[in-house]
């Protein structure tokens, strides 16, 4: 990564070392995440890390009175399962059920905390430019189009925080048709 003044990288693992998760939040008003999952699909196997790293967040935020926060989830996983259509159930369920037992448990950890959170739930995400066109659904149903760029859900989460919004609410992200 390049470095910039206004950017302090720490390394370690969130879901496995706390205290250095809690020195990194130390003194910021939010924490944006962008964990996620390396599905099954990408590499052959699944590597969950979303449970233990909101767990170690939560704990880390309440130590450092740190109480808002902003994470992206998988359409699909949590409340928004009951929106999917029945193949995403079955997939969820079935296929991909580590990731998305792993998300259920992430977003309970989020949920049952005393913080103000916000879970933005995205469909298929894409490598391509941001667009800036972006829609926020604040009622569960299905993003259309389906396909988001990573660097529009940043956006989003980021104008979450900055426009303080959607306080301990579930939001649906996609790409403005």
């Amino acid at each position: 990564m390049e470095k910039r003044p206004d950017v302090c990288v720490v390394e370690g693992s969130v879901g496995e070392q706390l205290e250095v998760v809690a020195s990194a939040i130390a003194g910021h008003d939010a924490l944006l995440s962008g964990l996620g999952n390396h599905t099954w699909l990408r590499g052959g196997r699944t590597i969950t890390v979303m449970a233990a790293a909101t767990a170690n967040l939560v704990t880390a935020m309440e130590a450092q009175n740190v109480n808002r926060i902003v994470i992206p989830l998988a359409w699909g996983a949590g409340a928004s399962r009951s929106a999917t259509s029945m193949p995403i159930r079955l997939i969820t369920r079935g296929l991909m059920r580590h990731d998305f037992t792993d998300l259920d448990a992430a977003e309970q950890n989020l949920i049952t905390a005393d913080l103000d959170w916000t879970i933005a739930y995205f469909g298929s995400l894409t490598n391509g430019a941001g667009t800036g066109h972006w829609t926020v659904n604040e009622t569960l149903k299905r993003p259309l189009p389906l396909r988001v760029s990573r660097a529009d859900v940043a956006d989003v989460l980021v104008s979450a925080v900055e426009h303080d919004r959607y306080r301990r609410q579930r939001v649906v992200l996609s790409r403005a048709q």
